[in-house]
């Protein structure tokens, strides 16, 4: 099923919601490049970001006077860096949107006697619940299915201090945030424990439901 059409508007989100905007995190920014740069030796870095690429190259200036020097250039430096980051941020909005129209998700559960789900799923109890097991020696698609993972709602991908900590290169954030944001849902449907099975279709089309491969299991009797 596409997730657009959703009984949750906040099951998998249409908008990538990145929790700060530029003038939010421009004075902390300023700040954690100031301390990052004047004490090299308690801030590692891992060089991979925009910012993190630039404090690499101040830190090879040795005289502490020159270093001040550099710091005063800070604000500029900071608001050319995030007129960039607000540009990847608008393009990878644009990239999620595009990707939702072609996703296609298989709702899973371990339990199969939830009587909310009865209501909700299954036609006022009178619907039946199907056993589904991943098989190796047939390569079944259900082995990459991946189970939800539950928390507050209204909670950003990462915290205003992580994207700091990651804009100045000293911390990773999650490769995909696509995959971050697909296996999360609020703590009011923890009681579904809900596993995932996500397809991606070679292009958008108007129907809401895909097909995967169903063997059904030999009988012994």
């Amino acid at each position: 099923m596409s997730p657009l059409s959703f009984n949750d508007p906040f099951d998998v989100k249409r908008e990538i919601d990145y929790g700060f905007d530029h003038e939010e995190i421009r004075q902390p920014l300023v700040d954690e490049f100031t301390k990052i740069i004047m004490n090299p030796d308690n801030h590692p870095l891992l060089g991979t970001s925009i910012f993190g690429q630039v404090i690499s190259y101040y830190r090879q200036v040795v005289s502490n006077d020159q270093k001040r020097e550099l710091l005063g250039m800070m604000d500029d430096l900071v608001d050319q860096g995030m007129t960039r980051v607000e540009q990847v941020m608008r393009s990878g909005t644009e990239q999620w949107r595009a990707t939702l129209s072609i996703l296609r998700i298989l709702c899973l559960s371990e339990v199969p006697d939830s009587a909310p789900m009865w209501t909700h799923y299954s036609d006022e109890h009178r619907g039946a619940v199907i056993g589904l097991k991943g098989v190796a020696e047939i390569d079944s698609v259900f082995l990459v299915a991946a189970p939800i993972i539950y928390e507050e709602p209204g909670k950003f991908l990462f915290t205003k201090e992580d994207w700091i900590r990651h804009l100045t290169g000293q911390i990773p954030l999650v490769e995909n945030i696509q995959e971050h944001m697909l296996y999360r849902k609020g703590l009011d449907w923890s009681y579904e424990k809900e596993w995932r099975l996500i397809l991606r279709a070679e292009r958008a089309t108007p129907a809401i439901g895909a097909y995967f491969r169903f063997v059904p299991a030999k009988s012994n009797r």
